[in-house]
Parts: structure tokens; C-alpha cells; sequence
């Protein structure tokens, strides 16, 4: 466990870190890993799905708090540290909702509209 001195000069890179790993790098993650099946022939995306679907797939993918948060505890033995880490997995996961619903929401809005009446 780490067991860092109690100042707060670290918590803006702790911040950083867990927000850009979850609301970026999960998305970026699971977009690479669903390309790389489907250019393997290991996997085929559903009828109806495109690309643009599983972008927002993988935004929403970023809303996995829970295990986040019990990492936390176990990576961090400070308490301060600890409470930054689950408010900033909090807030990265409420991002992720957010956007990865009105991401697919605009996709969902754009596909009716391309639809002959």
C-alpha cells in the first residue's frame, strides 16, 4: 500500500490520472479492443450497430465505480487521498454517463432523421 505524506500538492495528478483513465481510456480501450476482434474475424458487430454506436458503448463503459472505488481503498492509505480518488471515480463515472447517453441519444436522433418516412 502506499502510504504518502499528508499534503494536498499530489491530489491535482491524482485527479488527473483517475479522470483521464476512466472517461478517456475506457473508451479508447474498448473502441481498440472491439476493432481489433472485428478486423481478426473473431467478432462481427450486430445488424444495426455501426462504429459510431460502439464509441458510445465504450463511453459508457467509463461508469464502472464500484471496483474503482474499492481500489482506492486498498491503494490508498491517507485519507485525504482517498476521498479525492472516490470524488474524482464519481465524477468521471457521472461524465461518462452523461455524455455516453446524449452521445447515443445525437446517434439514435441522426438515424431517424436519415430514415425515408
Amino acid at each position: 500500500m502506499l502510504d504518502w505524506p499528508q499534503q494536498a500538492d499530489g491530489l491535482s495528478g491524482l485527479w488527473a490520472g483517475i479522470l483521464v483513465g476512466l472517461f478517456v481510456g475506457k473508451p479508447v480501450g474498448v473502441f481498440i479492443a472491439a476493432r481489433l476482434m472485428v478486423w481478426a474475424k473473431l467478432a462481427v458487430l450486430p445488424k444495426g450497430i455501426n462504429w459510431r454506436h460502439m464509441w458510445g458503448a465504450g463511453m459508457l463503459a467509463g461508469i464502472g465505480f464500484t471496483m474503482g472505488i474499492f481500489m482506492a481503498n486498498l491503494a490508498f492509505t491517507v485519507l485525504a487521498y482517498q476521498n479525492a480518488a472516490k470524488l474524482a471515480i464519481l465524477l468521471a463515472s457521472l461524465l461518462a454517463a452523461v455524455l455516453g447517453y446524449a452521445w447515443l441519444s445525437w446517434q439514435a436522433v441522426g438515424k431517424q432523421k436519415r430514415q425515408p418516412m
